[in-house]
Order: structure tokens, then C-alpha cells, then sequence
């Protein structure tokens, strides 16, 4: 059979090329830089035993957590990445991932293609489409260049979405159950294995727990984790007490109020619901952080009530939807998408609605990328094409670089962006077309 060369061919050729020369940019520039959470991780108290030349290398000096005797985040991070502690540098480290985050990265792509597809021979659909999704995507983008560790995680919660998609749930609990200890935010998928009486997911998620605890204790000390100790303090709150309490406080406390305090930051500052939030932190895009930012200019919105309303509307549409399909019989295909929808409805709410920072958002790239082969394989009406390229394009910062779009329009556009708190629309209108896709 002769290949001809179709216009939905020729525009995906040249996507494709774009998002291969966008991702080779990234790389170029990921060679210099060396900033983000990631490095402020490094090097670990094990190091010093492991390593001495690490530990004291002068170029990992400005780390958060040079020469510490704690552990920031959790374990999987030391544990998945303990063979760079035999490097002898940051530097080192830096050329080193930038090679095996590239491999994972195609690795990312793949799973999620094949997760898509899975189980529908007869809609073809290749793996470019997933690929340019993946490779424009900004937050991606932000955790190559910066080395970030939920790279990993990603790609490992990935795995396991594919897992349970296709019907091996003890592996993909054990998978979830593992990135689960890296910053905790997966732990909601527990309770979702349990609504969903899958038995083998909770033993997969609670054995993998188990293993990386009793592993984590025995090479490094449990207690050395501010994630599990209260004792252990960085300034004046401990990682634990922020992750857990301080995160979840606000949303049962007083109304927001805003004030300014020049010693701390030279914007507003704010308080009750919208405590830790901060006018000048351009780097948090949570719904908690829109709405906070959203009240101090429009003095009558009520954040609060205006992010519970919201978290409810979400959660009775989930669980009422939920309920119906529970009570219904199903085609092996419809239970697939089925699960794609309720993996990432559960992931969104877990990651954006109460804090998360800019490359967090690297994990809606599952949501996104079924959303489209969802409307490649079945042509929904133009108006959902139209609101996930909306979507899209929003949670992307708008796709091209901000650096190029800056130079062009005179003005800082990531400013702009995270002022307006133009993520939070993206982000409803992501929530919105899962949802009208599981009512269905």
C-alpha cells in the first residue's frame, strides 16, 4: 500500500520536528543551568560516609541542604538515585541525569501512548501525538532542565496507571505505593483502591510502603527524614508539619486577610485561608493560590468558601458519576477509560488544589494526553477539541518559550502569567473535561 502524504500528516510532521527542536533547546540550556528543588535536596548525611569528595564539593555549597544531617522529601528519591552519590561533584550529577532523564522521558512517552491505546487495535493511533504533547509541555520542560526528581516519579506513576488500565492492579498499586514517598501526594490513591474494592491494588501500594520504609530505616534512619520526624526543623517549621499540617490548617480556618510587611516581602502577605501565600512567589500554582490571589484584587470573593464549593462540586460529581458506573455493566473498553478518567481526576485533585509548584504540574500530562487521543479516536464535537487545546496552551504557559514571548512583547510574561493567575483557568477547564468525559 502506497504512504501518501495527507494534511493531518504534513502538520503532524512539523510538530513534530518543532517539539524535537524544543526539546533539544532544553537540553542546550540544561547543560549551564543548575537551580530547582532538586538541588536544594542534595547531597544527603549518607554522603559523607559514602563520599567525602561529594560532600564537600564547593559547587553543591549553596544547596539547602549542604552538610545537613537531614534528609528533605522522602526516601525514593535517595533510594531510586543512590549510585550519583559515587560522583564526585554537582556538575558530575547534573551531565549524568541530563543523559537518563532524556531516556525517560521517551520512556514517558511510550507508557502513556500505550496506555491510550490499549486494548482498541482497531483505532490506531501513533505515538507522535503523545510525543509533541509531551515534549512542548512546559512543566516537563521545567523538570528536565532542573533535573527534578518527579521526572522519576512520573514516569514510575505512569507505569502504574498502565497497570491498572490494563488490569494488573497489584503491580500498579505497588508502583503508586512507591512514588507515594516522595512528597505523599499520591497517598489519596489508597483510599480510591478502596472505593474501588480492588483488593489487589491496596496489598500492591501497602507492600511497596512497606518495603521502602523498612529499606529507607536500614540504609539511612527513618528519624533522618523531616518528613517523619517533628524534632528536626528547618528555620522555624518542620518538613513534616509543613507537608502534613500546614498545608491543610488554612482550609479550616479563618477567612483570608491580606497585609503588608516590609521586612518579609515587599507584597502582600496573606493570612487565614490564605496563609504562607505570598503576592511575589512566582513559582505556586495550586487552585488555594489562585483564589488567594484572586481575593486580594477583588476584595468581595470569598476564597474559602469559593475553593470549598469548588473541591465539593468536584468531589459529588465524581463520586455520584462513580456510583453510576459501579451500578452498570460495561465493555472491557469502556472500563478502561473508565479508570483513565477516575487515575486522573484523582491526580489532579491530589497535585493542584491545595499546593503545588509550576513543574508539579509535569503529571497532567496523563489527563491531557488522554484527553487527546480520547478525541483522536472518537471526534468528539469541536468545542471540547477547542477547550483542551485551551487547556493545553494555558497549563504550558503558553507553549512557546516565555523567554522568547517576553523579548517580543517588551514585558515579562512569567510575571504576567503567574499575576493573573492565568493557570487556574487552565486548570478548570482540565477539570471540566474529565468530568464531561466520565459522565458519559
Amino acid at each position: 500500500m502506497r504512504w501518501r502524504i495527507t494534511l493531518p500528516r504534513l502538520v503532524m510532521m512539523i510538530l513534530t520536528v518543532a517539539a524535537l527542536v524544543r526539546f533539544g533547546a532544553a537540553a542546550r540550556s540544561g547543560l549551564t543551568l543548575v537551580g530547582g528543588d532538586f538541588y536544594q535536596t542534595l547531597p544527603g548525611p549518607y554522603v559523607e560516609r559514602v563520599n567525602p569528595a561529594l560532600w564537600n564539593s564547593p559547587d553543591l555549597a549553596g544547596s539547602a541542604a549542604f552538610h545537613k544531617d537531614y534528609y528533605l522529601y522522602g526516601p525514593v528519591q535517595y533510594l531510586t538515585l543512590y549510585p550519583i552519590a559515587y560522583l564526585r561533584s554537582y556538575a558530575d550529577i547534573a551531565k549524568v541525569l541530563l543523559v537518563i532523564y532524556t531516556l525517560l522521558i521517551a520512556a514517558i512517552v511510550v507508557v502513556l501512548w500505550r496506555t491510550m491505546v490499549a486494548r482498541e487495535p482497531g483505532r490506531r493511533v501513533g505515538v507522535l501525538p503523545a510525543l509533541c504533547a509531551v515534549l512542548f509541555f512546559a512543566p516537563l520542560i521545567q523538570c528536565y532542565v532542573q533535573r527534578e526528581f518527579e521526572t522519576v516519579t512520573f514516569l514510575i506513576w505512569t507505569a502504574g496507571a498502565f497497570f491498572l488500565v490494563t488490569e494488573r492492579e497489584t503491580l500498579g498499586g505497588a508502583a503508586v505505593g512507591y512514588v507515594t514517598w516522595f512528597k505523599l501526594l499520591p497517598v489519596g490513591f489508597l483510599p480510591y483502591f478502596a472505593l474501588r474494592r480492588s483488593g489487589r491494588a491496596v496489598i500492591g501500594f501497602v507492600a511497596a510502603s512497606a518495603v521502602v520504609l523498612a529499606i529507607t530505616h536500614a540504609t539511612f534512619g527513618l528519624n533522618n527524614f523531616l518528613m517523619f520526624s517533628v524534632s528536626r526543623t528547618i528555620n522555624d517549621e518542620s518538613t513534616s508539619q509543613h507537608i502534613v499540617g500546614a498545608q491543610f490548617r488554612p482550609l479550616i480556618g479563618a477567612p483570608a486577610t491580606f497585609y503588608l510587611d516590609p521586612r518579609k516581602s515587599p507584597g502582600y502577605i496573606g493570612t487565614g485561608f490564605c496563609d504562607d501565600w505570598n503576592e511575589t512567589n512566582d513559582t505556586i500554582i495550586s487552585v488555594r493560590w489562585a483564589l488567594c490571589g484572586l481575593h486580594l484584587r477583588h476584595a468581595w470573593l470569598p476564597s474559602r468558601e469559593l475553593f470549598w464549593a469548588i473541591s465539593l462540586a468536584i468531589g459529588a460529581l465524581f463520586l455520584t458519576a462513580f456510583v453510576r458506573h459501579e451500578r452498570s455493566l460495561a465493555t472491557h473498553i469502556e472500563t478502561k477509560w473508565r479508570g483513565i478518567w477516575e487515575l486522573s481526576l484523582v491526580l489532579m485533585a491530589s497535585v493542584v488544589l491545595v499546593r503545588a509548584h509550576f513543574y508539579y504540574l509535569i503529571v497532567l500530562l496523563f489527563p491531557l494526553v488522554a484527553l487527546l487521543y480520547r478525541y483522536l479516536m472518537y471526534r468528539p464535537h469541536w468545542t471540547r477539541v477547542a477547550a483542551l487545546a485551551f487547556s493545553y496552551v494555558v497549563l504550558s504557559a503558553f507553549v512557546v518559550p516565555l523567554s522568547v514571548t517576553s523579548a517580543v512583547v517588551g514585558r515579562d510574561m512569567w510575571h504576567f502569567y503567574m499575576q493573573a493567575n492565568i493557570y487556574f483557568y487552565g486548570e478548570m477547564t482540565l477539570f471540566g473535561l474529565l468530568l464531561a468525559e466520565y459522565w458519559l
